[in-house]
């Protein structure tokens, strides 16, 4: 197995460069492949299924009870010289996805359990907007949420005189906050034309960490009785005090100047 220090988190070492290092510390087991034989899955390298992690699956259960489809929805703002076209960030993006599809991933249930659904035939999502302003797409995006049935991850482009106004919107399904930064380095790299490193590593840690639940778990919780491949959001947990309701949360964010808003440059 991998093992690192607390130090190694903390350098200036990325953490995708750690990739060679985990993949020649890992087994030699394909456990991505392991996981759709377990449940009767048919595997392409361009179509796969893999397991969501326990606390993917709490945020997931958070999601399904809300009816605020912002829920969870991060964003991150750039700002992009120029010297690149619109088109050329779109294709970067595109590059960055195929070399990490879980920014392809999306919500299916299969066997009665949730998974990830990654299909790299699909194209990822990215649109461009003339003449708007950043608040007021960014704003539009983030209410727009994600329903689960598609791609958690999409990249709106503003096109700038000297500069280029880009919106990166997301979902904390696919990555955390510690993945922001590996995500910028990836665009720049892609837009620089450079090799970019694959999150296979991470899929196969899911696949391999694979725990299937008992087969009444999300019935027990959401109450399944002949759904469809993804139910509808249930009502909120109004019996947990502990439990701050979506709605609060929702006005809490949109009236603090888009605090989920991060900003960073790229030259």
């Amino acid at each position: 197995g991998l093992e690192i220090s607390v130090q190694d988190l903390f350098s200036s070492k990325a953490l995708f460069e750690l990739v060679p290092t985990i993949h020649s510390n890992a087994s030699n087991k394909n456990h991505l492949r392991a996981y759709h034989e377990k449940n009767s899955l048919e595997f392409s390298t361009t179509h796969y299924y893999f397991p969501l992690l326990e606390a993917q699956q709490g945020i997931l259960y958070d999601c399904l009870k809300s009816d605020d489809q912002t829920l969870y929805v991060e964003q991150l703002c750039y700002q992009i010289t120029s010297r690149f076209t619109p088109k050329e960030i779109e294709k970067a993006y595109a590059l960055v996805c195929m070399k990490h599809p879980l920014l392809l991933a999306r919500i299916t249930r299969i066997n009665n359990e949730y998974c990830f659904e990654i299909d790299q035939t699909s194209s990822s999502e990215c649109t461009i907007f003339e003449h708007q302003t950043v608040a007021t797409i960014a704003e539009q995006d983030l209410e727009r949420g994600f329903d689960f049935y598609n791609s958690l991850s999409r990249l709106t482009i503003i096109p700038g005189v000297e500069t280029h106004q880009v919106i990166w919107t997301h979902h904390h399904l696919l990555l955390d906050g510690w993945s922001l930064g590996v995500f910028s380095r990836l665009m720049i790299q892609a837009l620089h034309e450079k090799t970019l490193a694959s999150s296979e590593a991470f899929i196969q840690f899911c696949a391999a960490n694979y725990s299937p639940v008992s087969d009444t778990y999300w019935e027990k919780r959401l109450f399944l009785k002949n759904i469809e491949p993804l139910i509808p959001p249930l009502p909120h947990r109004n019996g947990n005090d502990g439990y701050q309701k979506t709605k609060d949360r929702k006005s809490t964010r949109l009236n603090s100047s888009h605090a989920n808003i991060s900003y960073a440059v790229f030259c």
